[in-house]
């Protein structure tokens, strides 16, 4: 994933460039300004926006609609302090796709950013674990249809046995179908929970906790395609 992240704390900005750097993601650009932001708002090369709420002397609404009016395409997530309700409400009636808490972990973050990228859920207003919670104003996050991905009892199947280290062909004679329908169930998979591959896939079903009971494939086994 190419992002780029606009907010006016360098050191903070600079951490979290490293932690995505970990993670196998790019960060292309760490504006501090909205105007720094809205100069590289031409590149066509960004998968998403990490932006802050607040800026010296900008108003977070039009912070927010000149991000969106600039680069209407490309997906926009607020990263913030800011924990009041009428304010992560008002910055995704502003424009932006998801919120996250500054207090979430990077785990939380990456996968908001998977959801708010993925197609089906593209249009959606996406939260964190703790922006929910404030939104909602609960203490613990109600699932929601909006905001994970929904998998079929099959697909359940086959991410499972994905996850357990077996390879498309073992998959398929242990459901009674055949390889070609195995690997249109990924397809669905990758395409509902954000992700490009199998290593990512597995990664993605450990940090869900779809797979909790399920023993792990060793790493090479997860990244087979046969």
């Amino acid at each position: 994933m190419q992002l780029i992240i606009c907010d006016d704390h360098l050191m903070f900005a600079e951490a979290l460039s490293s932690l995505f750097a970990k993670r196998g993601h790019e960060v292309l650009a760490r504006p501090s300004t909205p105007e720094a932001a809205i100069a590289l708002a031409d590149r066509d090369d960004v998968d998403a926006w990490l932006i802050d709420l607040h800026f010296p002397g900008r108003s977070p609404a039009e912070v927010l609609r000149r991000i969106r009016s600039a680069s209407p395409a490309v997906p926009i997530v607020v990263l913030t302090a800011d924990c009041d309700r009428s304010s992560l409400q008002a910055a995704l009636a502003n424009g932006a796709d998801g919120v996250a808490l500054k207090t979430d972990g990077i785990d939380e973050v990456e996968r908001l950013l998977c959801r708010v990228r993925a197609s089906p859920f593209r249009g959606r207003k996406q939260y964190s674990q703790q922006a929910w919670s404030k939104i909602e104003g609960t203490a613990a996050r109600q699932a929601s249809p909006s905001d994970e991905p929904q998998f079929t009892a099959r697909e359940r199947d086959v991410l499972t046995r994905l996850y357990r280290g077996e390879s498309t062909a073992s998959i398929a004679a242990s459901l009674g179908v055949g390889v070609s329908t195995v690997r249109t169930h990924l397809q669905h998979l990758f395409r509902k929970s954000g992700v490009h591959s199998r290593l990512e896939l597995v990664a993605f079903a450990a940090r869900s906790g779809l797979v909790n009971n399920a023993r792990p494939a060793p790493r090479s086994a997860a990244g087979a395609h046969t």
